[in-house]
């Protein structure tokens, strides 16, 4: 008795592809608004939003890569599946 194990491609690229849009969708590009007056909780809130969007411009730095290993790890298992079955 054998078993074949392999990758589902179109299934996997569907995957990948919506992770990538998802990726593309993130906003990294916000403009802060100007404090005109002197409010401390203001200054902290843009200060923590400042943070928080530079958090979000790596996250979304790291899906685009994952993306691209994702997508070199798809090609490299086709290319295997093909070997394997010659």
């Amino acid at each position: 008795m054998s078993f074949e194990i392999k990758l589902n491609e179109i299934g996997y690229k569907l995957k990948v592809s919506a992770m990538g849009v998802a990726g593309e969708n993130l906003e990294d590009n916000v403009d802060n608004p100007e404090i005109t007056a002197n409010m401390k909780t203001l200054e902290k809130y843009i200060e923590n939003y400042s943070e928080f969007s530079q958090a979000l411009t790596i996250y979304k730095s790291l899906v685009e890569e994952d993306v691209r290993q994702l997508y070199n790890v798809q090609k490299t298992i086709s290319y295997v599946d093909r070997q394997l079955l010659e």
